[in-house]
């Protein structure tokens, strides 16, 4: 009844973690500056925080769901703050080169973590999944816990093969890259973080404040 589902759900865990955002930048930083492995930790949170909401999605949780709809304001301002935080640490430390002579390189536990927590706080990335599912003909499985199962798994792996092919792609080029250029490039990717952080926050503030919907409407979106 449901051909290709896996291929399928494979194919949205790549489209939904492919688009360049926070979690992204972060990844790309890391791998840049400590390597594959810190990299692949930090993909892997991002991916684990996907197949997640997917499973919430698939299994129709709808306990789980309302629970995020009624407090998105503050899993919202938290990403918020959470990204405006790490990408303060990125521009104001920015000599990771340095840093990782002199074995301070973050855990890969730490890494993991920390983009897990960051992908977690948008929720609407399970309203972004309810619709595609339902967009290539998934919906209506949450009682087939067989066809639920491949879902989820399909999303993870999918979202993990962007995650390793990014990361392990960086890693290779983190060589023949000039470490000179490693401060800007962490300063950089500090400020667009805290600029992803300033629009979270203000996605979570227009949903306490009408007045900001009708200014940014894109921002419940």
């Amino acid at each position: 009844m449901h051909d290709w589902l896996f291929f399928k759900a494979v194919a949205v865990g790549f489209m939904v973690a492919a688009p360049v955002g926070p979690v992204g930048v972060l990844c790309v930083r890391r791998s840049l500056a400590y390597g594959a492995l810190v990299g692949l930790f930090s993909g892997l949170g991002a991916t684990f925080a996907d197949a997640m909401y997917g499973a919430v999605a698939a299994f129709g949780l709808t306990a789980i769901s309302d629970f995020i709809a009624r407090h998105q304001f503050y899993i919202r301002l938290f990403g918020g703050i959470l990204m405006l935080w790490l990408g303060w640490r990125l521009y104001s430390r920015p000599h990771v080169s340095q840093q990782n002579q002199a074995g301070n390189q973050p855990s890969v536990i730490g890494s993991f973590f920390s983009t897990f927590l960051l992908t977690a706080s948008n929720p609407a990335t399970i309203i972004g999944f309810g619709v595609i599912f339902a967009g290539l003909g998934m919906a209506g499985i949450q009682h087939d816990y067989a066809a639920a199962c491949q879902l989820v798994l399909g999303v993870f792996c999918g979202s993990a093969v962007w995650w390793v092919t990014l990361c392990i792609g960086v890693a290779t080029c983190r060589h023949i890259i000039n470490l000179d250029k490693v401060p800007l490039i962490s300063r950089l990717a500090g400020l667009a973080i805290i600029a992803f952080g300033l629009l979270a926050m203000l996605a979570a503030f227009s949903l306490k404040f009408e007045f900001l919907q009708g200014i940014f409407p894109w921002l419940d979106q």
